[in-house]
């Protein structure tokens, strides 16, 4: 039997925001999560790849990219979107103020943009990087996945990670149990 991923938008039925700053909606979808525990082999993001590939778990919530390197390993993983929405997260290079090397952390970065180099990373790793002129020469395991190019419809109804910035504490005081 195959498994199958589930990238999910909502954390629960209430239809929460993934970037909500309410605490009593932290602490609906902390409760959700914490109902759930019963039922869930892991709750962390990275040992889920090592069972979802050799299928001790059946059913997961991972990471888009993750789930396309797995099945070069396990060929039966499937990684499906909701039709509700899923959760669109974007990574970031960043240069430290104090660095020493600024112009060569800048090439560095100009060098991963470059649409060859940007296609080969996306074909090997699996993640997309927002430099649209390196799409065409993509595999079509990704140009043509549709649960890495969201249609537009599904686009819509999905929700963009933001950076929380000091709001953070308010997620790790109730994953910590601190109301």
């Amino acid at each position: 039997m195959g498994a199958l991923v589930v990238q999910s938008k909502k954390v629960n039925s209430y239809n929460l925001s993934i970037n909500t700053r309410d605490e009593r909606e932290l602490r609906e979808a902390r409760d959700v999560v914490l109902r759930w525990k019963k039922n869930i082999a892991k709750f962390e993001n990275e040992q889920y790849k090592t069972g979802l590939a050799s299928g001790e778990f059946l059913l997961v919530q991972g990471y888009s990219g993750d789930i396309l390197q797995i099945q070069k390993e396990n060929p039966d993983v499937r990684l499906a979107v909701p039709r509700e929405g899923t959760v669109i997260s974007v990574d970031d290079l960043a240069i430290p103020k104090t660095a020493r090397e600024k112009d060569l952390a800048h090439a560095f970065i100009n060098f991963l943009h470059e649409p060859a180099v940007a296609a080969a990373n996306s074909n090997f790793i699996k993640y997309l990087c927002p430099n649209t002129g390196r799409y065409p020469l993509l595999g079509p395991d990704l140009r043509d996945n549709p649960a890495v190019f969201l249609s537009p419809e599904l686009r819509t109804k999905s929700e963009i990670l933001a950076n929380l910035r000091a709001a953070n504490a308010l997620y790790v005081r109730q994953y910590m149990g601190r109301d």
